[in-house]
Formats: C-alpha cells, structure tokens, sequence
C-alpha cells in the first residue's frame, strides 16, 4: 500500500482482485452474515481482511479454510498460501499434499508450480512408493515441460527419494535427459549413488524384451487396444534411441535373462508317497524345454540386436574418421601449397 494526499493505494494480486467484491458483499451484509468464501477465494479473502483489518471476515474465512482444507483442495491453498506469504497454511497445505499425494488428481498436482511441486515431492511426510512416485513426476513433466529444467528433475528423481523407477517411465525418462542436453550414455557417475540413466536403465528390461517382441512379430495393422498401443509407443520409443543407450539397454536385458534363469527354482523328484502332488506342482520337462528354449531365442535377439548397434555404430566412426583423414590431407596439401609462396619486401621506389 501506498498513501498519498489523495487516498491510500493497495495494490492488489489477480485472485485478490478477484475476491474483491465478494468481500464488498460482506461489509454491506447484516452482521453475523458469514463470508461467501470458496477454496479459490478464501486465502485471498484473508489477505484482505488483514489489509483492511475487518476481523469478522478474517474469522469467517478462517472457520471456512478450516473445514474446507483436505486432499482435494490442498493443492490450491498450497498455491495461494504461498502467493500470500501464510506460513502457517503452507505448513498445513503441504503436509496434506504430501500425506495424500497418490489421492490427489493429477489435473490438481500439476496446477502446483514447480518449486511447491518439489517441496510436496522432498517433504518427508510424503507417503508414495518409489516408482508410484517416478510415474507421478513423469506424468507433471509431460503436463508441464515449460517449467522441466535438469536441475528440477535431478531434485525431483533424486536416488534418495525415488531409486527405483517404473519400468513403463525408464524410457521417457531417457529420452527427457536427452532433451535437456545430458550426454547419453557416457552419464554414469563412477560409483556414486545410480544416476537417473543407471536406475532407467536398470528397470528397463521388460520394456525392451517388448519393444523387440513387437519389431520380431508385429502386431496387426487393424489393432486398436490399449495394450497393443501402449507395446507399439514402446516400440517407438525404443526405436528412437541412440544406438549407445540402446547397446546399455540390451546388456542390462540379457543380464536380467541370465539372472533369471540361474535363480529358477530346480524342481526335484519327490519320494513316492508325495508323487501326485509333485506332477501337480512341477512343470513338465517338455514345459521346461521349451520354457528354456523361448529363453535362449530371446537371449538370441539381444545379442543379434547388440552386434547390429556396435556394427552400425562402427561404420558410423569409421565414416567420421574419413572425413576427418580427408580434412588432414587438405590441410597438409594447403600448407605445401603455401610453403611455395616467398614474402618480397615491401619497397617502392618514385621515379
């Protein structure tokens, strides 16, 4: 506020603005009429009782922002509570949000700025899994990217809060590094906590025996279920990576295959009088056989897939090291041309 000879001047924020008339309303208003506060209007409502010190509808509003405060709303007066400086309801809003994250819409979350957004993330009254988490946050990068930068998702997916991701997000959450100008896949850190590459990386295995098992056997044109969609965007997703990544992706895929393989329980014979159970209980050989033999064709893949990346990614260099051969020798032929050349003296002589 500002005063002047001619009057006082408050200058007032847009939601602030907005409540104005409702809080005219109530000034004209018998006493004892409560304020006509809604969630969107009742911090600023507050502001104002305090800029005019009308204490009736400052506790009108109080009473209503004590009733009204809950998961649904919590998002909003997070918001406005941070736009108006209360502490106190920042305080209350955030640990709603935070205790409440996984029953909060999504269309409420991503109205969050990105630095509230990261307080409810970081707070520790946060309740959500890992990669519950790793899908919330990629679900408010794809809403909002204008506000996505490397620092905010690096706080975001820090190893301490999210260390494992969901194997659907591994891929998204690749290609965002890649936008926001991480070298992939030289980005390991050489020890420390896994980065956010080595997490997508580490969860991705599925993700990719999909991705190949739609390129291997393609799915029919006429298609339409969210299922064959949601393999086929996979597909794309993968297809879309850099040779690099995708080398990392498949290594780390056939590990998972190795893995698996060596911890499948070995199924023993029982003694005779737990026969039945056991023919019940115990894959057939054939089963195992051919269990065995879908396993191997997979490894296969991998392994062709990799030999084709490194091929490609071989040629790809040596293309590179021509051009860069050629350059050298047109340099070296522009330096010989030069060394022909002698510097004269500059004389000039009148006549």
């Amino acid at each position: 506020s500002d005063a002047s000879q001619d009057g006082t001047y408050i200058e007032l924020k847009a939601s602030a603005a907005a409540a104005f008339p409702i809080m005219l309303d109530f000034m004209y208003s018998p006493i004892g009429t409560p304020v006509e506060a809604t969630t969107e209007s009742a911090v600023a409502l507050r502001h104002l009782a305090s800029c005019f010190g009308i204490r009736e509808m400052f506790n009108s509003v109080t009473d209503f922002i004590k009733s009204d405060l809950r998961p649904e709303t919590a998002p909003t007066y997070l918001s406005e509570a941070e736009t108006y400086k209360h502490d106190k309801l920042i305080t209350a809003s955030l640990k709603i949000c935070a205790g409440s994250f996984m029953e909060i819409k999504l269309s409420e979350i991503v109205l969050l700025p990105p630095d509230l957004f990261e307080l409810v993330v970081r707070s520790p009254h946060l309740v959500c899994d890992s990669e519950s988490l790793s899908v919330r946050v990629a679900a408010y990068s794809r809403c909002r990217p204008d506000v996505i930068d490397l620092e905010t998702i690096s706080s975001l997916t820090n190893a301490e809060i999210m260390p494992r991701i969901a194997p659907d997000e591994a891929l998204f959450y690749i290609h965002l590094l890649s936008l926001l100008g991480v070298d992939l896949p030289d980005s390991s850190n050489g020890g420390a906590a896994p980065t956010l590459y080595d997490r997508c990386v580490a969860a991705s295995p599925n993700v990719v025996r999909g991705a190949l098992q739609v390129k291997h056997s393609p799915l029919c044109t006429h298609t339409s279920s969210f299922h064959d969609r949601h393999r086929q965007t996979m597909n794309k997703d993968y297809d879309d990576l850099p040779s690099g990544v995708k080398v990392d992706l498949l290594e780390s895929t056939i590990a998972d295959s190795v893995h698996s393989a060596e911890n499948r329980p070995i199924w023993r014979e029982e003694q005779p009088d737990h026969e039945e159970s056991s023919i019940e209980q115990s894959p057939s050989s054939e089963e195992l056989r051919d269990e065995l033999s879908t396993a191997k064709e997979a490894m296969m893949d991998l392994q062709g897939e990799i030999k084709r990346l490194r091929r490609k990614m071989e040629k790809t260099v040596e293309k590179y090291e021509s051009k860069l051969n050629a350059r050298e020798d047109e340099v070296q032929r522009c330096k010989e041309e030069l060394s022909r050349f002698v510097r004269v003296p500059n004389e000039h002589s009148v006549v």
